[in-house]
């Protein structure tokens, strides 16, 4: 049976990805985007007892504390990422406690763009609501929504994760690490309508129009799915604003 994802701090982390020999850290701000069950799933279907979850709020790292500070250098400078001392939103893949790979699992976020809900969106919602009917529970409806969103997200990560396991470490490695990040990090420009000759605060009053339209305290339907979406739009600005700042401390 797949247990829920745990909570886990910055002071045990290297304790907890040591526990297994493979593990799965989602970090995230907050209760929002939760761990995709879809990539869970089929992780699980393949690994089995080997591999375990756990997701970590980023919000409650004390990025002063050196130790913490230097084992996240350790994780970037592996995987040819620009160092800095945050921990960036995404799913970071380990290995009898060692960094494998680094997803930042943006959603297709393209398919929640008010512009462009149309048919994906609709088939989503139906896909939803028949759950919904079928098994008699609104819960059900609104996870078989959340699966209809996740699904693309779980399939590009699962197949880099398993690509990456089974190769040996590389410049290639690096190489590849970069260019999904680099294509993630473009989905994410694209949903806010922005590119990266954008200033930042026309990045911000993009993201600040987009939360109007989804946030759960001011559209009252669908709470749930809202909270959901609420959650991708955060992490997608934050890994523009996180690459601008890397970008800017280079120059």
């Amino acid at each position: 049976m797949l247990r829920d994802p745990i909570e886990i701090s910055y002071l045990n982390i290297l304790q907890e990805i040591s526990s297994n020999e493979l593990c799965v850290v989602h970090a995230r701000s907050g209760l929002f985007p939760q761990f995709n069950t879809i990539l869970s799933h089929k992780l699980k279907e393949k690994f089995k007892d080997n591999i375990s979850f756990c997701w970590i709020d980023t919000a409650k790292i004390d990025l002063s504390n050196n130790n913490f500070k230097l084992l996240l250098k350790k994780w970037k400078n592996y995987l040819g990422l620009p160092n800095s001392d945050v921990f960036t939103p995404g799913y970071y893949l380990f290995k009898n406690g060692n960094i494998i790979a680094y997803h930042p699992g943006t959603i297709d976020l393209e398919k929640i763009h008010p512009t462009s809900l149309g048919i994906t969106s609709l088939m989503a919602i139906f896909a939803g609501l028949i759950a919904g009917v079928v098994q008699k529970s609104t819960l059900k409806g609104f996870e078989a929504f959340v699966q209809f969103m996740e699904a693309p997200q779980a399939i590009r990560m699962f197949e880099f994760f398993i690509h990456l396991l089974e190769k040996d470490f590389s410049y290639s490695t690096q190489q590849e690490q970069q260019k999904v990040i680099e294509s993630e990090l473009q989905k994410a420009y694209r949903f806010f309508g922005v590119n990266q000759e954008t200033t930042d605060s026309e990045i911000r009053k993009a993201r600040n129009e987009m939360a109007l339209k989804f946030h759960p305290d001011i559209n009252q339907s669908n709470q749930e799915v809202n909270n959901r979406i609420m959650g991708e739009i955060n992490a997608a600005f934050e890994l523009i604003m996180e690459s601008r700042s890397q970008e800017s401390a280079t120059q």
